[in-house]
């Protein structure tokens, strides 16, 4: 990161977006998120690695914000948004959450992958 800084690259938004990328896949969330937050138009892709990010902690109150947040800013959540916040979900055992995000996605025109229905499946099932 501070090679980034130094060589002068630090406002290119491919550079931060690999920034935040790299921060998520050591498991340091709280610096991505900086990053993230640093970025003037923050895509879809890196808003979805965030989102997946804080899922697979167990922190899918924060990847939701990220997700509304996403939308409060023009983009469209994609698969990879919509599947890491309903496995989220799931991981955290608020099966029926999973399930209303499941819905909200196909409500958004989004379509389903074998993961998607693997993790509504195993919420239907948990369910109580």
């Amino acid at each position: 990161h501070g090679l980034v800084e130094v060589s002068g690259h630090s406002s290119d938004n491919v550079v931060q977006s690999s920034l935040v990328h790299m921060y998520v896949r050591c498991g340091r969330l709280t610096v991505a998120h900086k990053v993230l937050d640093g970025i003037p138009e923050p895509d879809v892709v890196t808003f979805s690695a965030m989102i997946a990010g804080y899922a697979r902690i167990g922190d899918v109150d924060m990847a939701k914000r990220l997700l509304d947040e996403m939308e409060s800013l023009g983009l469209e959540p994609n698969l990879v948004s919509w599947n890491g916040l309903i496995g989220g979900f799931n991981q955290s055992g608020r099966y029926s959450e999973a399930l209303h995000v499941f819905r909200d996605m196909h409500l958004q025109g989004c379509h389903p992958d074998g993961t998607s229905f693997s993790s509504v499946l195993a919420a239907i099932a948990d369910l109580e």
